[in-house]
């Protein structure tokens, strides 16, 4: 027997309740803890090199899962100025996904 007082030093979960056995929405990813996603946010960024990056990424053909977005307009005009003789595309704006 142990030393601890009664009812101290013993967990005991809750019974199992009808309530408990929710399902979880289809194509929501979650780690079972009641609901919380576990889906990233959007990614922002001042870095023009980041955003250049994967936009040239999506050019060779990767689709990323979740591409960085500028920060501000001052950022998003630099990208512009920095991609305005290619043929690149702002990757947060998923060009691949054009059509579908």
């Amino acid at each position: 027997m142990s030393d601890a007082p009664a009812g101290r030093g013993v967990s005991r979960r809750p019974e199992t309740t009808e309530d408990d056995a929710e399902p979880v929405d289809a194509g929501r990813e979650t780690d079972g803890l009641n609901g919380i996603t576990l889906r990233p946010g959007p990614r922002r960024t001042d870095n023009v090199e980041m955003l250049v990056i994967e936009a040239e990424m999506v050019a060779e053909g990767h689709e990323p899962d979740n591409p960085a977005q500028p920060l501000g307009t001052a950022t998003a005009d630099e990208f512009a100025e920095r991609i305005e003789d290619t043929d690149l595309q702002p990757a947060w704006l998923r060009p691949w996904e054009e059509g579908e």
